[in-house]
């Protein structure tokens, strides 16, 4: 019967501790880290999220890029970042799905190191041509590539990046050959495309809308199950090849052991920023859009993404140790 009250008085200490904290949360300004380069799609967003995020807590939000390998530089700062609720990280899908299956060893483990508070949004690409081949579609790109057995190139980061996994699904869904050419960047691979050197690449919406129709190349497909609205008129590649999906995500985390009352205090700041017409505006500018889960639905998204994009890696042989 002691052994008893003691639990449940102690049960109920922790409680009101965690009620009390939240209550006075945050005290202080938070970091919120970033495992890219300043400048990026991502950084800018999050950016955004940031100053919003800062005005809904009344604390300043400090944008933390550490990019580098993979995110493994940021993820593993913010992995052993004390759990206060001080130390934000945006996780997304290289960091979290691609990275630990492209590395025989990584400095943190996804779903043990990391809470996920709330999710972001996932966003798309563009598969975009160059006119040497005459392809306007992809029917004409498959029949190309049929016509031409191993002869079809597709610019793309490095092996096991997101673009180059986008191609491997293609292929694979498809059955056409590609020979993937990596680049360093995006302006290398549009200048690839420019040139006819390569025939092909996968492109962020932003590029695309940017660069692609002063280049006057065709656009084939997105990357989205359903067209997109700033691109109305391209079709889905998943209009050619049933099924296709490719997409990234970003989702705002903790580290692991953070107090839950502290966690949803977060929670119901973002989603109702991400909620707001002016945030949802920004992402369908970029070919993005919110996608909301819950702390448990967004744990089993992402271990469901760590499992198939394992697998494309796996196929792909990608490995970077």
């Amino acid at each position: 019967m002691i052994t008893l009250r003691v639990c449940v008085l102690a049960v109920l200490a922790s409680c009101v501790s965690g009620a009390a904290v939240a209550q006075g949360y945050p005290e202080r300004p938070l970091r919120l880290i970033v495992p890219l380069v300043a400048g990026s799609g991502t950084d800018l967003m999050t950016r955004l999220l940031a100053q919003k995020l800062g005005e809904r807590l009344g604390q300043q939000v400090i944008v933390d890029n550490r990019g580098g390998a993979g995110g493994m530089i940021g993820a593993e700062l913010a992995a052993r970042s004390q759990a206060d609720g001080y130390t934000l990280f945006m996780g997304g899908s290289v960091t979290l799905t691609i990275t630990p299956a492209v590395y025989s060893k990584i400095p943190y483990d996804p779903l043990r190191d990391f809470m996920p508070v709330a999710s972001i949004s996932r966003f798309y690409s563009v598969l975009v041509a160059t006119p040497s081949i005459n392809a306007k579609s992809m029917s004409e790109l498959i029949a190309y590539s049929r016509s031409h057995p191993g002869e079809l190139r597709l610019a793309s980061a490095e092996p096991g990046t997101a673009s180059h996994l986008a191609g491997q699904l293609l292929a694979s869904m498809a059955k056409i050959d590609l020979l993937q050419v990596p680049y360093k960047g995006g302006t290398m691979r549009l200048n690839a495309l420019a040139t006819g050197e390569s025939h092909a690449s996968f492109l962020t919406v932003s590029a695309a809308l940017q660069f692609v129709k002063q280049l006057r190349l065709p656009l084939l497909g997105v990357t989205s199950l359903k067209r997109l609205s700033p691109l109305p008129a391209v079709p889905a590649i998943a209009e050619s090849v049933p099924g296709y999906e490719w997409s990234g995500w970003q989702i705002l985390m903790v580290p692991a052991r953070t107090q839950p009352a502290v966690i949803d205090r977060l929670r119901l700041a973002v989603t109702d920023i991400v909620a707001s017409q002016e945030f949802k505006r920004y992402l369908s500018a970029e070919g993005s859009e919110g996608f909301d889960k819950t702390p448990d639905e967004l744990r089993q998204y992402i271990r469901a993404e760590m499992t198939r994009n394992g697998a494309l890696v796996k196929s792909s042989g990608a490995r970077a140790d």
